[in-house]
């Protein structure tokens, strides 16, 4: 049997940052695994606005979380450019499973550089402060689902370079706002001109070839 994390504790750290009025998004949920089915030993991805870091880390160090060493951080030997700040991860102590929490205070991607971590355009930025969206089920603030169907294209092709069944599986239930001016205006900052091949794999489920097809895109 799978241990999991309970759900207590998921919900607890959401109620915690909105008690503390700490400014704040889930970025993502894959396959719905939160709140009943986070697996012992995965994260949350949460983005913490740049303004509440210091605030956002007394109030984990008060509520028996701890700061441990991140394995995409600098002392892995990952870098931030283009003044990104640095990643955190903290863990919940005095519980059998392991519960962490993966802060950001910028969305971001990895480069083609090695081991090198790049932010989002500012427009995707200001869209994931000012398009919040309120999660019932998690009682939390969750970016909206345009900034996120583009999040999840742009986490897919830079960072995992493939589809999984799981994020495939999110991204078709969104295909449908591809059509949106914002979402592809969204794109164009990470695609530029391959923007539109993009859209038209994802409609015709072309996800094993999207990745290659972008490695090899010279229309730009």
């Amino acid at each position: 049997m799978i241990n999991t994390v309970p759900s207590k504790y998921i919900k607890n750290f959401f109620k915690m940052l909105n008690e503390e009025n700490i400014e704040y998004r889930l970025i993502k949920n894959i396959a719905g695994e939160l709140p009943d089915k986070l697996k012992d030993g995965k994260d949350i991805d949460v983005l913490v606005s740049l303004s509440d870091r210091e605030r956002f880390a007394k109030c984990m160090d008060k509520n028996n979380f701890s700061l441990i060493v991140h394995p995409l951080g600098s002392s892995e030997g990952w870098s931030f450019g283009y003044n990104l700040p640095e990643v955190n991860m903290w863990k919940l102590k005095g519980i059998k499973q392991r519960f962490y929490i993966d802060v950001c205070f910028m969305l971001m991607c990895k480069s083609i550089s090695p081991k090198f971590w790049v932010p989002l355009d500012k427009y995707i930025q200001q869209r994931a402060w000012q398009e919040k969206e309120w999660n019932d089920v998690l009682g939390c603030w969750q970016i909206d689902q345009k900034t996120l169907t583009a999040y999840l294209l742009i986490r897919c092709i830079f960072d995992k370079q493939n589809f999984s069944d799981a994020y495939i599986s999110e991204i078709e239930a969104r295909k449908h706002l591809l059509d949106d001016s914002d979402v592809q205006a969204m794109l164009k900052t990470a695609f530029y001109k391959f923007t539109d091949t993009l859209i038209d794999m994802v409609y015709k489920g072309e996800y094993e070839h999207i990745v290659s097809k972008y490695i090899t895109f010279t229309d730009y």
